[in-house]
């Protein structure tokens, strides 16, 4: 697997574009069908997301969540999700770390600059990714919290593309501590709790053989070296 925060990043946007790609028409049928919001406020959530004129007749910027890397720094840019690591762990170790040492195709894995066959190594994984909902207004911090927890959910497909399990999820409301997020915004937190398989190439040592030596034993039960028991010994090993 490579990096898994790039991963998601890369499946939330996907999800994040399906609903901005209509003028928030979609943001605003998920608002009144899935949360069942008011009429009212779905509308006003819509102009918040994708921009428009607002009851009083002034235009409103379209203010979409920024998904971003790390977490949030003060002055924004706010709405945001923030993806943030919050730990990693081994899983399960796999007997001597071995992995399959061949491609889809066939071949063995090469060190692409000695051209010398290498071993394939893995291990699984687990990753605790938080990401941050920020808002400076608490309704928008809980639109849109569900918002991307419904594209976490519906995006199990994507996930599976990228070789990422379907995660567990969870969440918790945040107090805004100064450390970590500016004093003035709303935020909450979705965690994704994911298995993957991290992936790695060693030094074959002693190199790969590609011949069997050593004593061999004939029908007659006498011993003989694998040089003069060519004759005799029936093989029983396909090579393929």
């Amino acid at each position: 697997m490579s990096m898994v925060e790039r991963q998601i990043f890369d499946v939330i946007q996907e999800g994040l574009d399906f609903f901005t790609g209509d003028s928030g028409q979609r943001f605003e049928r998920f608002l009144l069908n899935e949360l069942e919001l008011s009429v009212a406020e779905a509308a006003k959530g819509r102009i918040y997301f994708a921009g428009g004129t607002n009851d009083e007749g002034d235009a409103v910027e379209a203010r979409p969540p920024t998904l971003r890397h790390g977490y949030a720094r003060t002055g924004g840019p706010f709405p945001s999700w923030n993806i943030i690591l919050g730990g990693e762990r081994e899983k399960q170790p796999y007997l001597n770390d071995d992995a399959l040492g061949i491609t889809e195709d066939g071949e063995r894995f090469f060190d692409p600059e000695t051209g010398e066959v290498v071993d394939a190594k893995i291990r699984r994984v687990t990753y605790m990714i938080n990401i941050q909902v920020i808002a400076d207004h608490p309704d928008v911090t809980l639109w849109y919290y569900h918002l991307l927890k419904r594209i976490v959910l519906s995006q199990h497909d994507a996930f599976l593309e990228k070789d990422i399990y379907s995660p567990t999820i969870g969440g918790a409301d945040l107090v805004p501590d100064p450390r970590y997020l500016p004093h003035d915004v709303f935020a909450r937190q979705l965690t994704l709790e994911i298995e993957g398989e991290e992936c790695w190439t060693e030094t074959l040592e002693g190199g790969f053989s590609t011949t069997v030596g050593g004593i061999a034993v004939d029908d007659t039960g006498a011993s003989k070296t694998s040089g003069d028991a060519s004759a005799s010994v029936t093989a029983k090993v396909t090579n393929y």
